[in-house]
């Protein structure tokens, strides 16, 4: 069965550690499991890129989940195999919504411009540097003057980060657009909260469930830490929350496994496993 079993795990909070990476330990067992033909993959908030940039040294052969579920992609021609991406009316929609709300404050745009990924925003009415300052060298965030050139290319995602107080009300009304999907939790590093707006086809679930079938698997074992892996939660076969995990993943969760500082998915997986593969090696 373990050949037709897809292991996944959010990435923050979860296989990353404390300090943003994947330990030694970590990417030991990995390999382990990927060269005896395990299918462990991964699904995160982040984008492919930011993603790949503390994954690329090592070889997820398997494609892997990025923004949400709005991106499946394939690791070795670092190419898109399946998008869920927001129409031009669900765009409609969401800037009427943020009208009629009095929200004023730009959301981060994630849009693919041609062939390069950009995170737009209108630098008229935005504090967004300051509660998600890019890393050094950072080529893809790009502000614009108006909110119409904000608004452009192929969007994924329109990301709000703030307080829970100024984001959940926009969350509870957002969420009854049956055109969209809606996730709302918070960073795994600070106070800030991140509440995310995406195609209806768009969420870890269901970018899942491609997977599942693009890779001819049976069984789904997942690892998760926080809100956005609910929906993960619900469709795993089995489910694992780190023990930094919030109550709502704990209280779904198959067992509870030691924390993302304590290397709990590779700890799990090697208990579990590499026993198992290790029994049917002698």
């Amino acid at each position: 069965m373990l050949e037709k079993t897809l292991f996944i795990s959010d990435l923050d909070g979860t296989l990353l550690n404390e300090k943003k990476i994947l330990s030694p330990y970590t990417v030991s067992t990995l390999e382990k499991l990927i060269n005896n033909g395990i299918k462990f993959s991964y699904a995160t908030a982040r984008e492919y890129v930011s993603s790949r940039s503390i994954t690329s040294f090592f070889n997820f052969k398997a494609p892997v989940i990025v923004g949400n579920g709005t991106y499946i992609m394939d690791v070795e021609t670092d190419k898109p195999l399946i998008k869920n991406l927001l129409t031009k009316n669900d765009i409609s929609d969401i800037r009427a919504m943020f009208a009629d709300l009095h929200y004023t404050s730009s959301p981060l745009i994630f849009s693919r411009i041609g062939e390069e990924n950009k995170i737009l925003w209108n630098m008229q009415n935005s504090d967004i540097y300051s509660r998600f300052p890019p890393m050094p060298n950072e080529k893809r965030f790009l502000g614009v003057a108006s909110d119409d050139e904000a608004y452009v290319g192929d969007i994924s995602s329109v990301t709000l980060i703030d307080s829970k107080e100024n984001l959940q009300p926009l969350y509870q009304s957002f969420s009854q657009n049956p055109n969209l999907t809606c996730v709302f939790s918070k960073n795994a590093y600070d106070d800030n909260y991140f509440f995310y707006i995406m195609s209806c086809k768009a969420d870890k679930d269901k970018a899942l469930l491609q997977l599942k079938e693009l890779l001819d698997c049976e069984r789904i074992v997942c690892f998760g830490d926080e809100a956005n892996d609910i929906s993960m939660f619900k469709i795993a076969d089995e489910c694992y929350a780190v023990a930094n995990a919030i109550d709502e993943i704990k209280s779904m969760a198959t067992e509870i496994i030691p924390a993302n500082y304590e290397d709990g998915v590779a700890v799990w997986l090697n208990n579990n496993i590499m026993e198992e593969i290790s029994e049917r090696a002698i």
